[in-house]
């Protein structure tokens, strides 16, 4: 990685670190990407949809149901 790269990744670290830990204590999953930047998510989605996915095998799409 060249100096200057280095350097900003550094000071996006601690630009982004308070929020990066505000969002670990409250459970979310932060992830650190390439240029500095943060992808944060939340654990829970993917069980929603997954449930959700369940439900609609079971009960079928709501807009395809006959009115």
């Amino acid at each position: 990685m060249t100096r200057i790269r280095t350097w900003l990744e550094r000071l996006a670290d601690r630009i982004h670190g308070p929020g990066d830990d505000l969002a670990r204590t409250a459970g979310l999953t932060v992830e650190r990407l390439p240029g500095g930047r943060r992808r944060i998510s939340d654990p829970r989605v993917t069980a929603w949809l997954n449930q959700r996915r369940q439900r609609l095998a079971e009960t079928g799409e709501p807009s395809r149901r006959a009115a």
